[in-house]
């Protein structure tokens, strides 16, 4: 804009070769040297001091590169395409260095120009430097130049000039934007962090080849530095080392180019049956190196170069480039070509890939990869891909040759590997398949499309991968597949490939190694197009086209919820790979003929586990799920007679026996057993690994194929062996099974697997009977004995009733008891022995006799003993009930047969076996010789056959002494024939007894042995009879008894007194007939006739009971049952003469017990002697009170309760806490039943609020007695004290009452919070000492307990304590004392004590408590406000300096919280106090204040005025001069004052007025050169501009109104006029009234429409603090004008006061350009244009215009 106003300016400076415009003119002296188009300042006129009138002219402070660029003009259009001569064309030459110094300066190039190498005047952008020395002939593009030889290289950089190779290259590039959405070098980074160095460099790029469509792929090693002259760039040397080169025979197209571009994109995004040509695989080579090229069809030349380093016109925007016609560049940048190795690979047709190898240079300052790669590193993986190659080529449709190589630094080329890649196909063609893709790819860019809708295309084939020259051989057998299956998929993913924009084909493909010498089973992994590193745990590898994670490395997974991506590998996973897993097996079976391969065709088979949940495991699964739904014939059956290999569907059921399904083989069938069942022709599969048979049973399948016992009994009762069947029942021999060992094994393994399932026997041609015959297992209708007693009965028809014994053998008892259950067999039972028994022996079985004899039998002697021996071994055996064998026999009608072997040639019945003993003739010891002798001499039954064993167990024998008890009873009571018993008969029958004793008792019961004992008649009396006990008593007496009135006890007595026998000792005492110790005849005997003893009888018995006193113990511990009859009998006799009578010892209590003690009266203790220590054992087991019980201790609480009602004395409390402490004691651990306090919880025996100390704190009104039910624990007395009574500190939490007391609740709590803060003392700020720790005490439980209630729905019970002081503050000088919450802050550096506090580090727990009261995180305003009332009740006259400084930081934080948005609103009744001068001045001379109603006061905004007010003493003036405010501060306060408090200002109530006796104009008049330049400046256009620039900057509301609001200044300036007075003097008007001595002498003072100036405050200096002050007088003036018509927003103020400090439009603008405001476009100014004729009047000229400006 000031160039435009400059050059509209007339010729106005003079040089010496005329008057010249000032815009040609600079004032810097750097600039000379240019005339005459461009000059500096002539020396004569610098040196006038007018330098504010040529800057406001126009002239420049130094040239910019504009000036000089337009003199290149003037000469460009003078010399008008001619050369220059020498001397402009020097001074072009300077003129252009000066251009490219003025760094600060842009020039657009193709406006700038410079002499080319013929001196002519072009532009810069037809010009080139020549850096090609080699170039002999220069073919320059049209329109291009060499520039002149004299310009450098680096002023060409400077100025924009390119070189000739960025021309040439220019001219044949076209930019390349790579994908640039983000740094590119930052993206790359990111992508290769997924892409480590691996061979999966070299899979991707034979990926890219692949899908290119090329055949052959050959990676080279180029270990050669190429020269470094002819090269694109100096940066590109470093790119003429070693790299990688790639070969392929495919060409670049379009859309690979764009898909080389779009990182993570890739050009087949509309290709969706390619996987991977140049799309974000294509950046793994960044890993390798910096700058990737290639060379397509020796037409096409890529460069990519991310860091915009390398390649001439990279830019972040197109990182890269294409040459398109590069053979005008092959010789120029021959070097460059020269890496591509020309001379090995061929150029056109194919595509060379340019990979240089980052050297460790070039790493240091990669953005990219901060790792170096060197050729050996390439050559270590070429390596590792050798063996890759073959499982990378697998599912490839295009490349048939991959070769490795090497060129060295010597040019050698070597091979390091080749490998061909021969198809064979089995089935489909690979041309239609290809085409099927290209088909589908196009139906999936049609909105509408649906995967369904895809035709299924496949192609199975063999692959072989050879290495050339090697022994590298690899057979693959490979099935691909697109579609199919695809009619359930998710709905989000329909919809998706309805869009159109779906790119994915459902393409699979599973491949696996073809071996006929050794099973290879591989680690199968997942494929796309190429391997990826995951694995599958399945023995194929698995292709599909699978969406990727960024990194390419693995599938895509969903972070949260599945989303379309995801669920489209599921589908590929689990829809469409099964069957492409089936159809590859299908064609195995065709690679795998023959039995003897068979387990190869097995190793393809996957394995499944339920606890593999992978995809692939659910792959698995399918793969056996879909071979079981859709009968897939891929399992091998061999049949034995047939000798051929089938291939058949599982076996959908047991029932599918028909031969056309097969089953697994068992893992338990023996070769025996499959070559029976081959026989047989059951389908059998080929023996199969284990892993097949886990994998079925893990599928899930409806129905486990496997040939299992339900199988093969369904085959045999099936159509197959219907033949067999109806051949029976025949012999073994002439069936199929040939021998009974085949029926035997078939049958014992099907039982085996049945288990407890044998009901499928039924109709299965296997029930093999005694003598061969084979029959059909029947339901029930015959079955057969399945027994080994079969021989006990001789004709042969019975022996057809028993299962064969070789069938017999094989079975175990649990098998046995299936067939039984299932009615297949039954058991031969004692009732069928009975009932054969009675067939062919009825005499046995008579039932008029207990005993036969002999002959009755009609048998042999021998064949008797034998027959009777298999008898007893069969009755033994069904007697499985050993404990009552007997009763087993009877019950089955057996009781009646005789086949009991007796002496005197008899059998007795079964029934009478107890009564019958078996002699022992050898090892008796003379007790049992003893009784056998006497049984004898009594004619008692005796077995008379030896060895047979049940028998045995049935009669009794003196080793069996329960059984001897039963026959000895026969032989004593039962027995008709017994003689008399004599006495030593009787005493071998009881010794025998006691030596068995044990035992007997221990069968029979203790009790029940004694009872049959004391029936038996074989007890010997003192007068020699023998006889029974019975019921009757029996006893011996000891001899050291008290004999005196002996005849009272014993007459009462019905004892029976036996014959003393020591051998006997044991029997007696357990019958309690033995002698008796002197304590139990006094427990049974003296002891409860006591009472009827003379006093003198009754002592010495007392004294005889003190000395057997010491055996109590033992008693007690030995025979506790003796020890009890005893202590009940000393408890029940009265044993302590007192007070003329005998009472028993439970009256009395232990005088030991402390509880007794302060409880009883002494005639409650024994008396003497028997309260001596000799007598305590028998007092104590007499019944002496030892312990105090609960009945003991509630008679005493209760005692308490009744003292309590009459009075409280200190023994009564004694008393109390005596008790309290034993209840709660270890002692009455036993009796503290929850009961028992609940009773004692209900006594009020307590003496509650004891604590003298908390009463002297606030006293409460005391319940002097209380129960626990009423008081609360000692703990809580903090929380109670004045509203409840509360326990002794034995009442605590650790106590036994702690349940029993009543809980402290709210309610209770806050009457005791309200006591407290009503106390004086409680609240007393004068506490010291203990007193004041215990008020802390108290404070911190009230406040733990209000932070509780705080939490819960109780909230709002609290809050009354907002009102009143209740944080407890404590002091530096341990003084301690109450304030409100609302004076709490939790802001240290907001406290403003003693007014403000920090919230008490003691209590700072309760933080939250306090916030809620009130309390706030920093000091509020109306805490501040608080603050300053509180200081205001303190003040007495004038504040003291420690106030004014509290008053001073209230104010301070107050303008800080409202700078942060605060307002001063307060409630109706709060008042806000603020200071004034005080009127109690003292005797200092320092100012005295005092705090007021804010709203008496008002507000100083006007510090001239006040001044000036001497006599206005009814004003009260805010007076905030001690608090050091700066003046913003201050402002802000003001404005709120005013704005929420409603104070006046002020400016508000004064008014100035003109004095009349002023109003002369000065003597210069209209012409005072003063007046003359403000009229000027007000008037300027410049002015104008300005200030509407200013008000339009920052302000929305203003946008485009700037004409209108221009014309509003004008107009509004234009109004005023500058009137200039001799003197100006004004005086003030307070609320109307002038007020004397108030006049003053003003520099300016508007007066309605006029300025007027005072004349005689004029400055005379043009600088300095009055002139700066004269101006800010006019400055105000102009801005209350402002004020009055346009809008001036308040931070625009300071904007217009920096503009109108400055003289000069030109300074004006300067200044506004430097606060970055824009000046309004629509601005012209015209100046008038002076005239001059000599230097002298120029000057004079100029300085006039000076002193204006």
């Amino acid at each position: 804009m000031v160039l435009g106003i400059v050059t509209q300016t007339p010729n106005i400076i003079w040089s010496p070769s005329g008057f010249i415009t000032p815009a040609q003119v600079s004032l810097s002296r750097s600039d000379a040297g240019f005339e005459p188009f461009l000059h500096v300042l002539p020396s004569e006129l610098s040196g006038i001091q007018c330098e504010s009138f040529f800057r406001a002219a126009g002239v420049n402070e130094n040239f910019a590169a504009s000036h000089y660029a337009g003199v290149l003009k003037l000469l460009s259009q003078r010399y008008s395409s001619a050369p220059l001569i020498p001397g402009d064309l020097d001074l072009s030459l300077k003129i252009l260095d000066q251009i490219s110094r003025r760094q600060d300066e842009t020039l657009a190039t193709e406006s700038l120009l410079a002499p080319d190498h013929s001196r002519i005047l072009r532009p810069c952008t037809q010009l080139c430097f020549n850096n090609l020395p080699w170039m002999k002939s220069v073919q320059l593009p049209n329109e291009t130049f060499f520039c002149h030889e004299n310009i450098s290289f680096g002023l060409c950089q400077k100025l924009g000039v390119p070189s000739q190779r960025e021309s040439m290259l220019a001219q044949a590039m076209q930019p390349l934007p790579f994908g640039q959405h983000e740094d590119l070098t930052t993206r790359l980074q990111n992508i290769i962090s997924g892409y480590p160095l691996g061979i999966e460099l070299f899979k991707e790029l034979i990926q890219n080849a692949d899908d290119a469509g090329a055949s052959k792929i050959s990676f080279i090693i180029d270990r050669r530095h190429h020269g470094t002259e002819r090269v694109l760039s100096d940066s590109w040397k470093e790119l003429q080392g070693p790299a990688l080169l790639v070969y392929n025979d495919s060409t670049f197209s379009d859309a690979d180019i764009e898909g080389i571009q779009n990182l993570g994109l890739g050009s087949k995004r509309d290709d969706a049956w390619k996987a991977g040509q140049y799309g974000i695989g294509f950046n793994c080579v960044y890993n390798i190196t910096d700058a990737p090229s290639f060379l397509s069809d020796g037409k096409i030349f890529c460069v990519m170069d991310p860091h915009c380093g390398y390649m001439p016109g990279a830019t972040l925007a197109s990182p890269g480039g294409m040459y398109k016609n590069v053979e005008c560049l092959k010789y120029t940048f021959r070097d460059v070509f020269a890496g591509y190795c020309p001379e090995s690979l061929k150029q056109t047709g194919g595509t060379v890939f340019r990979l240089p190898l980052r050297t460790v240079s070039s790493a240091k300052k990669s953005r990219i990869c901060e790792r170096s790669v060197s050729a050996d590193d390439i050559k270590q993986l070429f390596d590792e891909f050798k063996n890759e190659l073959g499982r990378t080529a697998l599912f490839l449709l295009n490349i048939r040759e991959v070769q490795l190589s090497e060129v060295w630094p010597d040019n050698k080329f070597t091979t390091v590997f080749a490998a061909k890649l021969e198809v064979e196909t089995v089935s489909g063609c690979f041309d239609n398949y290809k085409e099927a893709c290209e088909t589908a790819s196009q139906h999936l860019r049609s909105r509408g499309a649906q995967l369904s809708c895809i035709p299924v295309s496949s192609v199975t084939y063999e692959l072989t991968v050879s290495g050339t020259g090697t022994n590298f051989k690899q057979r693959w057998l490979v099935f691909q597949k697109l579609g199919g299956g695809l009619d359930h998929m998710p709905a989000q993913l329909q919809q998706q490939v309805a869009s159109g924009k779906w790119r994915l084909l459902p393409k699979t493909g599973v491949a696996a190694p073809i071996s006929m010498t050794e099973t290879c089973r591989v680690e199968g992994h997942v494929y796309c197009l190429l391997p990826l590193p995951v694995t599958t745990a399945l023995p194929v590898h698995v292709n599909g086209h699978f969406i990727l994670d960024p990194s390419r490395r693995s599938l895509w997974k969903a972070d949260g919820a599945v989303d379309v991506k995801e669920q489209w590998n599921q589908v590929l996973a689990t829809q469409l790979l099964p069957d492409c897993y089936g159809s590859l097996l299908e064609a195995a079976k065709t690679v795998y003929p023959n039995v003897q391969n068979v387990h190869h065709f097995y190793s393809l088979l996957p394995e499944y586990h339920a606890s593999n949940q992978t995809l692939w495991g659910q792959l698995a699964k399918l793969v056996f799920q879909n071979a079981f739904r859709f009968r897939w014939a891929i399992f091998p059956v061999h049949s034995v007679l047939e000798k051929q290999l089938k291939w058949l569907p599982l076996a959908q059921s047991s029932g599918d026996v028909s031969g056309s399904a097969a089953f697994l083989t068992p893992y338990n069938l023996t070769a025996f057993l499959q070559n029976i069942l081959s026989k047989l022709r059951f389908p059998i599969m080929v023996p199969d690994h284990v892993g097949l048979r886990q994998s079925l049973e893990s599928s899930q399948l409806e129905f486990s194929p496997v040939a299992d016992a339900v199988s093969i009994c369904a085959f045999l009762r099936g159509p197959a062996c219907k033949q067999l069947r109806d051949s029976l029942p025949s012999d073994v021999s002439t069936s199929s099974f040939q021998t009974p060992e085949a029926v035997v094994s078939l049958l014992k393994y099907l039982l085996d697997e049945l288990q407890d399932e044998v009901q499928h026997l039924i109709g299965v041609p296997l029930n093999l009977g005694a003598g061969n015959r084979l029959t059909e297992f029947d339901n029930g209708r015959t079955p057969l004995f399945l027994t080994q007693f079969h021989d006990l009965f001789s004709h042969s028809e019975a022996k057809h009733e028993f299962v064969h014994k070789k069938v017999l053998f094989q079975l175990d008892q649990n098998k046995k008891n299936n067939l039984i259950q299932k009615q297949l067999c039954k058991k031969f039972q004692l009732m069928d022995f009975c009932t054969l028994l009675h067939r062919e022996h009825a005499a046995i079985c008579r039932t008029d006799s207990a005993f036969l004899p002999n002959s009755e039998f009609g048998m042999e002697a021998e064949f008797l003993e034998q027959w009777l021996n298999r008898v007893w071994e069969f009755l033994d055996n069904k007697c499985t009930n050993k404990n009552a064998p007997m009763q087993t026999l009877s019950s089955s009608g057996l009781g009646s047969a005789h086949l009991i072997p007796v002496n005197q040639s008899r059998f007795a019945s079964l029934s009478l076996a107890p009564c019958i003993y078996e002699p022992i003739r050898f090892g008796l010891d003379d007790c049992s010789k003893a009784v056998e002798e006497s049984l004898q001499q009594l004619n008692a039954p005796s077995l008379s056959m030896m060895g047979l064993k049940l028998v045995g167990s049935l009669c009794g024998n003196v080793r069996q002494p329960e059984s001897m008890l039963r026959v000895m009873e026969f032989a004593l009571n039962e027995n008709a024939e017994r003689s008399t018993i004599t006495e030593k008969q009787a005493v071998s029958f009881l010794v025998y007894i006691q030596s068995n004793w044990g035992e007997l008792s221990k069968r029979m019961g203790e009790q029940n042995l004694l009872a049959r004992v004391r029936q038996l008649p074989v007890f010997v009396t003192s007068d020699g009879r023998c006889c029974a006990l019975k019921s009757e008593q029996a006893c011996i007496l000891p001899a050291s008894l008290v004999t005196d009135e002996m005849d009272e006890w014993k007459s009462s007595s019905k004892a029976i007194f036996l014959k003393a026998n020591w051998s006997l000792t044991m029997l007696y005492a357990k019958l309690q007939c033995d002698e008796m110790a002197e304590l139990e005849v006094y427990a049974r005997f003296i002891l409860p006739v006591f009472s009827k003893f003379t006093d003198d009888t009754r002592k010495k018995h007392l004294e005889k009971l003190c000395e057997l006193s010491w055996d109590f113990e033992r008693v007690k511990v030995k025979n506790p049952d003796k020890f009890q009859m005893l202590s009940q009998s000393l408890r029940a006799a009265k044993l302590i003469p007192f007070d003329g009578q005998w009472w028993s010892v439970n009256t009395f209590y232990d005088g030991n017990v402390e509880i007794f003690k302060k409880f009883l009266q002494p005639q409650c203790f024994l008396p003497t002697p028997y309260n001596e220590e000799r007598w305590r054992k028998l007092m104590k087991f007499s019944g002496l009170i030892l312990e105090c019980t609960a009945p003991i201790a509630i008679s005493f609480a209760s005692e308490l309760q009744t003292q309590g009602a009459i009075g409280i004395t200190d023994e009564l409390s004694r008393k109390s806490e005596a008790l309290l402490k034993f209840i709660d004691s270890y002692e009455f651990r036993k009796d503290r039943t929850e009961s028992v306090v609940r009773q004692l919880a209900g006594i009020q025996f307590i003496v509650a609020n004891s604590d003298g100390a908390l009463q002297s704190l606030c006293q409460s009104d005391r319940i002097r007695m209380a129960s626990l039910s009423q008081c609360a624990l000692f703990e809580a007395r903090f929380l109670c004290w004045t509203a409840m009574p509360y326990g002794p500190s034995c009442v605590g939490q650790g106590s036994c009452f702690a349940s029993s007391v009543m809980p402290v609740s709210d309610a209770i709590f806050l009457r005791h919070v309200v006591n407290l803060f009503s106390a004086a003392t409680f609240t007393s700020a004068d506490l010291r000492g203990e007193v004041a720790t215990l008020r802390s005490d108290v404070m911190n439980s009230v406040y733990s307990r209000l932070s509780t209630i705080m939490n819960s729905t109780a909230v709002q019970s609290i809050l009354f304590l907002k009102d009143i002081p209740c944080v407890l503050i404590k002091t530096e000088g341990y003084k301690s004392f109450f304030v409100s919450a609302g004076r709490i802050t939790q802001d240290k550096n907001s406290a403003i004590l003693p007014y403000i506090h920090e919230c008490p580090q003691e209590f700072s727990q309760f933080r939250k408590l306090f916030a809620k009261l009130g309390a706030t995180e920093s000091a509020t305003i109306e805490q501040l406000r608080l603050a300053l009332e509180l200081i205001r009740n303190e003040q007495q006259g004038s504040l003291r300096a420690e106030q004014l400084k509290s008053v001073s930081h209230c104010l301070s934080s107050i303008i800080v919280l409202l700078e942060r948005g605060g307002r001063l609103q307060f409630e109706s009744d709060r008042v806000l106090f603020l200071p004034k001068r005080s009127q109690h001045q003292d005797s200092s001379t320092e100012a005295a204040f005092e705090l007021v109603d804010c709203r008496c006061l008002t507000i100083n905004d006007s510090e001239a005025h006040n001044n000036r007010l001497v006599d206005a003493q009814d004003v009260q003036f805010l007076d905030l001069s001690f608090c050091k405010l700066g003046t913003d501060k201050l402002q802000r306060l003001y404005f709120h004052l005013a704005a929420d408090m409603g104070l006046k200002k002020l400016s508000d109530n004064v008014s100035e007025r003109l004095l009349s006796d002023t109003n002369k104009f000065c003597s210069d008049g209209e012409s005072c050169e003063t007046l003359l330049g403000l009229q000027a400046k007000l008037s300027h256009p410049m002015l104008h501009l300005c200030i509407v620039s200013i008000m339009l900057h920052g302000n929305k509301d203003l946008s485009g109104k700037g004409d209108e609001r221009l014309a509003a200044v004008k107009s509004l300036i234009s109004r005023f006029s500058v009137v200039c007075l001799s003197e100006l003097r004004t005086c003030l008007l307070l609320d109307g009234v002038e007020q004397q001595d108030s006049e003053q002498d003003k520099n300016f003072f508007l007066d309605g429409q006029r300025i007027l100036m005072n004349h005689s405050t004029i400055p005379d200096e043009m600088s300095g603090d009055r002139r700066q002050l004269w101006q800010m007088d006019f400055i105000k003036i102009i801005m209350q004008i402002l004020n009055y018509g346009v809008n001036i927003l308040p931070e625009q103020k300071s904007y217009l006061i920096q503009v109108l400090l400055m003289d000069s439009p030109d300074s004006m603008l300067a200044v506004l350009h430097g606060l970055g405001i824009a000046l309004h476009q629509t601005s012209e100014q015209q100046f008038a244009e002076p005239s001059a004729t000599d230097d002298s009047v120029l000057v004079n000229l100029y300085r006039s215009l000076s002193s204006v400006y």
